[in-house]
């Protein structure tokens, strides 16, 4: 895989705020025979926290039920989905 391709991939993962594009930009690396950073366990749990916060402002902001129940929804599921990583 290209460094340049590779850096790109690694700067996403460091900033990402959305769990399932973190996972996907870690399986765009391996797949591309890139590497994968060392504190990946931390940078994975970082952006659950972040992404967790995220729809926790999406909900409370939300005057749409419906909105706000698909958003709980992915909330619960992230959080039984990662328990492992919040501890």
């Amino acid at each position: 895989m290209d460094k340049e391709i590779t850096d790109r991939f690694i700067k996403d993962l460091e900033t990402a705020t959305s769990i399932d594009f973190f996972e996907m930009r870690v399986k765009d690396l391996t797949m591309g025979g890139g590497f994968l950073p060392r504190n990946l366990d931390y940078l994975r749990s970082q952006t659950v926290r972040k992404n967790i916060k995220k729809l926790e402002m999406d909900i409370a902001s939300s005057s749409q039920k419906d909105y706000s129940k698909m958003r709980q929804d992915q909330l619960d599921d992230i959080k039984i989905k990662y328990a492992h990583l919040l501890s």
